[in-house]
């Protein structure tokens, strides 16, 4: 039975995934916990994605197309036509694990207050089994937590939430005015800092999304930036007017100066050994603990 309002709207924006919109659909409608509604948001794709997965007989999925304008523009629209309370996200060529929304709405039952759900990730690379993200700072004996501290959760190791591990309140969402459009990289992060300066960051330590590094329009391997993402930038304005502690703005830099160090690493792999010196030469990327340091002096020496 359909309701007329789901509990939780599932956005997927498309483009050009023709070869693995069907593995993400399937993983959502496979899941444990059934009530929810899906919303596939073509953003001008060129292959037929959404052919891919025709015939579909599942009136839980609806479907809409716009002319291209990126990923935050086609998540914005998902969430703008999202009927349900609740959004999650799933990028078209990731996937859940069955539990995964029964998951999310578990920490919502026992967090109820808290501004951003999400679980931890798997990540999958062409010719190797899928590994666990490197989180640094989880709790060693708890399942689920409630944690004021995303910044530190952010700064030793890879991101505590992927665009595919994460279940937020609509209303959060319009509060803090979507995804920025325009941005092909870090617009979530945008999102999850903007929301876990004012609310809680509610986790389910086991690994119940899979981020998928094997397809083709993946943005991040192809386009490396020269430069501060806009997300740590306007962190970087914004932070003397949050109203964070001290101590959550010293993590809140640590944050930006892991982000910094991350473009300076992939820079040098790619041959730009002066835009990695210059990244590397921001106060933020000193603050990180000594091991982030000697990776940097390897950077350096490299150059």
């Amino acid at each position: 039975m359909i309701h007329a309002q789901p509990t939780v709207s599932v956005v997927i924006p498309v483009y050009n995934k023709r070869r693995y919109l069907r593995r993400a659909l399937h993983s959502v409608l496979a899941q444990s916990y059934t009530d929810f509604e899906v919303i596939l948001v073509d953003d001008g794709s060129t292959d037929g994605s959404l052919d891919s997965i025709m015939p579909l007989t599942d009136r839980r999925v609806r479907f809409y197309w716009q002319p291209n304008a990126g990923v935050s523009a086609a998540r914005n629209t998902g969430i703008e036509r999202a009927r349900a309370p609740l959004v999650a996200f799933l990028d078209a060529d990731d996937t859940w694990e069955p539990g995964f929304l029964d998951a999310m709405l578990r920490l919502r039952s026992r967090y109820p207050k808290a501004g951003l759900y999400a679980s931890a990730y798997s990540i999958k690379t062409p010719g190797a089994p899928a590994r666990r993200a490197r989180i640094a700072g989880l709790p060693s004996f708890r399942q689920r937590f409630l944690s004021g501290d995303y910044f530190r959760l952010g700064t030793r190791g890879e991101l505590p939430v992927s665009a595919s591990s994460v279940m937020i309140p609509r209303n959060l969402l319009l509060e803090v005015g979507g995804f920025p459009v325009g941005e092909k990289m870090g617009e979530d992060q945008h999102v999850w800092w903007r929301i876990c300066v004012r609310h809680a960051l509610a986790y389910d330590q086991r690994c119940l999304a899979t981020y998928h590094r094997d397809a083709e329009e993946r943005a991040c391997p192809v386009n490396v930036p020269d430069r501060e993402l806009p997300f740590s930038a306007r962190l970087q304005d914004e932070l003397p007017s949050l109203g964070l502690s001290l101590w959550q703005q010293w993590h809140a830099n640590r944050y930006m100066g892991a982000h910094l160090l991350h473009l300076a690493r992939e820079n040098t792999r790619h041959g730009n050994t002066q835009v990695a010196r210059t990244l590397m030469r921001d106060w933020r990327s000193w603050l990180l603990p000594v091991k982030w340091m000697v990776r940097r002096v390897q950077v350096a020496a490299a150059a």
